[in-house]
């Protein structure tokens, strides 16, 4: 991976800067499985080939970062952590890339905060689980990283409580995923040909 420092003039804040990328939020989507109509294959690379924007940010994310600094704060509190969020990009191309909510000093430790109202992620963090919504995601982070666990810190914003669970990637989850993101990005987004369907079949060569 490659930290993006704060410099400005930096090349590698400049291209984050400066261009579009598939980040972890994309992961779902590359793979097929997510659930909202207007996150599919075909959006995605509307957004990559610079025909569309971004949505403006919704209810559930604009609460995330509102409660972020507050998770932080109890996560750094509880394992005694000092660190700080991340913009990483993959380490052989520059179009992969995620943002890390939380490195401790010592880089041994990451972690994604999270805030939600929704009963079903909830009822998984009940019952010990990683929300399936959140698998995607974390994965993508565990991919970049070079690490196969992760802490997950999530806030539930309806009954005003704390859920803790570690994040255990699976190796070979990480490889395919990889290849699909670097393969939809040149299969579809370097030539801008529009994806056919939500689907992306990787070719056994």
């Amino acid at each position: 991976m490659r930290i993006v420092p704060p410099i400005k003039s930096h090349p590698l804040h400049e291209l984050w800067y400066g261009s579009r990328a598939i980040g972890s939020s994309n992961a779902a989507t590359i793979l097929g499985i997510n659930p909202y109509e207007d996150q599919t294959l075909q959006e995605l690379w509307k957004y990559l080939t610079y025909q569309k924007d971004k949505k403006p940010p919704s209810e559930d994310m604009l609460r995330g970062r509102e409660h972020e600094p507050m998770i932080r704060d109890f996560y750094c509190r509880r394992f005694d952590l000092d660190g700080c969020s991340l913009n990483i990009i993959d380490s052989e191309v520059d179009f992969i890339r995620a943002q890390i909510d939380f490195m401790d000093s010592n880089g041994h430790r990451a972690a994604e905060f999270k805030s939600t109202k929704s009963p079903a992620i909830i009822e998984a963090l009940e019952n010990n689980q990683i929300p399936f919504l959140y698998q995607p995601q974390l994965t993508h982070q565990c991919m970049l990283l070079g690490r196969t666990e992760m802490d997950l810190m999530v806030w539930d914003a309806t009954h005003k409580r704390f859920y803790y669970q570690v994040f255990r990637a699976d190796i070979q989850a990480c490889v395919e995923l990889r290849k699909r993101e670097v393969a939809f990005w040149q299969r579809y987004v370097v030539p801008k040909v529009s994806p056919s369907d939500n689907r992306l079949e990787l070719r056994k060569d």
